[in-house]
């Protein structure tokens, strides 16, 4: 399941304080749901800052690989 982005700012710019970071309830769900939701994000967003090496080096060079792995994706496999 795709993260849902309408958390994105709240998940990304809040922070913990003693390993808690703050949330609307105390319910266990809430605390899951936001957690893994952040965690979805900030995959989307190194795969995506990835991607967009990539076109500026060229699908083609030598050293797209790394990007290519950080992304998840492999090139001439």
């Amino acid at each position: 399941m795709a993260p849902r982005f309408a958390t994105a700012h709240l998940a990304t710019h809040n922070k913990a304080e003693a390993g808690l970071s703050q949330k609307l309830t105390s319910l266990p769900d809430e605390f899951l749901f936001i957690d893994e939701n952040t965690r979805g994000i900030l995959s989307l967003q190194r795969v995506a800052e990835a991607l967009t090496k990539i076109t500026h080096l060229g699908v083609s060079s030598p050293v797209a690989d790394v990007l290519f792995d950080t992304a998840g994706m492999r090139y001439g496999t």
